[in-house]
């Protein structure tokens, strides 16, 4: 595989690693048969396990060393929107509202600037990016299946399920455009003070 050439030239030695995208289980396995990084799509959490077994599964197939093996699984990187509000019904209004002016944008953008010619793959599709179903379907969607939503308590409920589902590593993305920048900043607030503290201490998030 040939990258192509950074510039300007990073100073890092090695080179910064390079994070592979991924969705299908069959990039998983091949990801992992590569040995390198991953990062997921906002994978509904009942879909991680056997996604996970995948990469472990081509790790196998790598012949890479059993620390590295459990290193690149540790580091496997569940991506996930976060928003933690003061509470419940507040944090699900606001992140609503959100999310539904960032859909109208995508498909907007999407349906102006996309070559006549261009055609998304009908599997890679689900309620949130496909036009044909209702803002209500993806929406709900969107919540079900990609987002820490709710109060501190709510967001570390929804954190340990993914580790007990067997995810180590949560990208989360608490910036958006659609939500403004006080409340961004107010959440990640919260998420730092009860959620990461809590973790740390291994006490329940107030």
């Amino acid at each position: 595989m040939r990258l192509p050439e950074l510039r300007p030239t990073p100073v890092q030695r090695p080179h910064p690693p390079i994070w592979h995208s991924v969705a299908s289980p069959a990039s998983f396995r091949l990801c992992g048969e590569k040995a390198v990084p991953i990062l997921t799509v906002r994978l509904p959490v009942t879909q991680i396990p056997a996604r996970l077994c995948e990469y472990a599964s081509g790790l196998e197939a790598s012949g890479v060393d059993g620390a590295s093996r459990r290193r690149l699984l540790e580091q496997a990187a569940i991506w996930r929107w976060v928003y933690v509000g003061e509470s419940r019904a507040a944090a699900e209004a606001e992140f609503v509202a959100a999310v539904a002016q960032t859909r109208r944008h995508m498909h907007h953008v999407r349906h102006e600037l996309n070559p006549p010619d261009f055609n998304i793959d009908p599997a890679m599709l689900n309620p949130w990016t496909d036009p044909n179903y209702s803002e209500e379907d993806g929406i709900r969607f969107a919540l079900r299946s990609g987002a820490l939503i709710g109060t501190a308590s709510d967001v570390a409920e929804q954190i340990a399920e993914l580790r007990d589902a067997g995810a180590r590593h949560i990208l989360c993305q608490m910036s958006f455009g659609f939500l403004g920048h006080e409340r961004i900043k107010a959440s990640m607030r919260r998420f730092g003070e009860r959620i990461i503290a809590a973790f740390a201490r291994k006490e329940p998030a107030v």
